[in-house]
């Protein structure tokens, strides 16, 4: 088990005074926290915002948008809970609830066949973005899921190995559509 930091399990998002500083740069940030001011939405936690910014000092670059006022934590996302068991695809089936799958028809309103084409897509673009035989554990997990619900519980190890990704990360938006489609 490892113990992440408080900021990790925390829900952040823009202040006005963030959204203004979206639109005016008034305050001259510097490139890693405009893009850090950026990616803050109100759903990531502290934890997925650390997988955008590799290398970076999340707690550091966090502290330093709140004490310009540009953020404020909301919430303490249950999914970034302060313990996680040291298997990735374990912490990530475990504690999966994605709110963007919120949007989604329930699993059981989805045909297998949707359900294979989720899998296939998921694999594919794996695949596409690391080259083939890599990532072999989260291909094994995906290919080891029977219905869409499976699935489901899977994406959020899915959507982390993206967000890894530059090319991916670039065309995620066009990929969840697609993967939304059938999942």
């Amino acid at each position: 088990m490892i113990n992440l930091p408080a900021s990790f399990s925390t829900v952040y998002a823009k202040t006005d005074v963030g959204h203004h500083e979206m639109k005016t740069r008034a305050l001259g940030l510097k490139p890693t926290s405009r893009r850090l001011l950026v990616l803050v939405d109100g759903w990531r936690s502290g934890k997925e915002l650390s997988l955008l910014l590799v290398g970076q000092d999340i707690e550091v670059a966090l502290g330093n948008l709140i004490d310009q006022g540009c953020i404020e934590s909301v919430a303490t996302d249950v999914t970034a809970s302060t313990s996680v068991a040291s298997s990735p695809i374990r912490a990530a089936t475990v504690s999966g609830n994605t709110p963007e799958l919120d949007v989604l028809p329930a699993p059981q309103l989805r045909s297998p066949q949707q359900a294979d084409m989720a899998r296939h897509f998921m694999i594919n673009t794996v695949n596409l973005m690391y080259g083939e035989h890599t990532r072999l554990s989260l291909i094994e997990a995906i290919s080891d899921c029977d219905d869409t619900e499976a699935l489901r519980a899977v994406y959020p190890l899915w959507l982390e190995s993206m967000i890894g990704n530059r090319s991916a990360v670039k065309r995620l938006p066009e990929l969840r559509s697609k993967l939304f489609a059938v999942l």
